[in-house]
């Protein structure tokens, strides 16, 4: 560039925009930490500007979008129902932690399907919750799953085992479920981790 003042207010703009969350994001944060019950009814502290600095929020260094979110033993206010579509704004979304919550299902025409749109989410943990064979098949549908943590619900079919068995993961765990029957080497001789 011909100019170094022009290049030095490009360069310091972008790093103020890079070290700090979209202000659509941190209004839908504000709205997730409403819509859950918190450990001991202590909601994180997320009372400081820039989002990508509070607990349990993760952020792109490059960009300042949402890239994790751990919302472990945070109850949906929705009586274990979860809003997945609550989630749809964080098109980054990379990690998403919904273990021990209490998830019973999803409510109508916010389930897990939609999280189809999330094209970067890779790792999901729905660990101890109360997910049943039926809540769980639309997690089929994601394919950018890589890693898929279901230890600890109410899955019981085999068939729904076989169905998750076939989509590109790397880890699927499905521990401390009542799961009768067998899964063959073959059906899941792609994954890591079973």
């Amino acid at each position: 560039m011909r100019n170094p003042c022009i290049w030095c207010c490009l360069v310091l703009l972008t790093l103020v925009v890079c070290d700090s969350c979209l202000h659509e994001e941190r209004k839908h944060l504000m709205d997730i930490c409403d819509a859950f019950l918190w450990p001991a009814g202590n909601p994180p502290d997320w009372s400081s500007r820039d989002c990508c600095r509070w607990e349990r929020v993760t952020c792109s260094s490059i960009t300042g979008r949402v890239t994790a979110l751990d919302l472990d033993a945070a109850y949906p206010s929705w009586y274990g129902l979860l809003n997945c579509s609550m989630f749809l704004p964080f098109r980054e979304l990379q990690n998403l932690s919904l273990g021990n919550a209490g998830i019973a299902g999803c409510m109508p025409g916010a389930g897990f399907e939609v999280w189809s749109n999330l094209r970067q989410l890779e790792i999901l943990d729905l660990s101890e919750n109360e997910l049943n064979d039926s809540s769980i098949m639309p997690l089929v549908g994601l394919a950018s799953l890589r890693s898929l943590f279901l230890g600890g619900n109410a899955i019981k079919n085999d068939f729904i085992v076989q169905r998750l068995s076939k989509m590109k993961l790397d880890i699927l765990d499905l521990s401390w479920n009542g799961i009768f029957g067998n899964i063959s080497r073959g059906m899941a001789s792609h994954l890591k981790f079973l």
